[in-house]
């Protein structure tokens, strides 16, 4: 994987330690509907999360709302600079 995407990437994925693939889909700037993106695509995106310390958990909103698999991972140091941000939504994990 060429360094220069992984750096993206992170920076793209800062403050978002519970994602899934089509969020990370639009967060590296691609505007089509992330369910007609290439296969390949896709896989390479899993490979990217899972580089980057990703796991699959089954987690829900505190909020309570629907439940799923999703993308998480430890936090980052940059995930603190973006805490004031935006709006910051927690996820519970049942594993």
């Amino acid at each position: 994987m060429h360094g220069e995407i992984v750096i993206d990437a992170m920076k793209a994925l800062a403050g978002h330690q519970v994602t899934d693939v089509e969020e990370l889909y639009g967060l590296i700037g691609n505007e089509s509907a992330a369910d007609s993106m290439p296969r390949e695509i896709w896989k390479g995106l899993v490979d990217l999360l899972r580089t980057l310390g990703y796991r699959q958990r089954w987690v829900r909103p505190l909020d309570g709302g629907r439940s799923g698999y999703k993308w998480v991972r430890d936090p980052w140091p940059i995930d603190f600079d973006t805490l004031n941000e935006g709006e910051i939504e927690t996820y519970v994990a049942f594993d």
